[in-house]
């Protein structure tokens, strides 16, 4: 349970806004996955590792963005 949602719920209406946001929360991160694929894709080796990212993880980044 988030720190944000409230212990008690007065009304279905709480139940609304917490689904809204979760799928709001969603969508930016399958966003932000298709924006950064390709520019994780197009890194080299060593760009990648002086960034803090191994070339394993780039490739993971890249294929779950696809």
């Amino acid at each position: 349970m988030s720190r944000f949602t409230p212990t008690t719920a007065p009304s279905n209406r709480s139940g609304l806004i917490r689904r809204t946001y979760e799928t709001t929360l969603g969508t930016r991160e399958r966003q932000a996955q298709r924006y950064l694929g390709p520019y994780l894709a197009s890194l080299d080796d060593q760009a990648a590792r002086e960034h803090g990212h191994r070339s394993a993880g780039v490739k993971r980044a890249v294929d779950a963005a696809l």
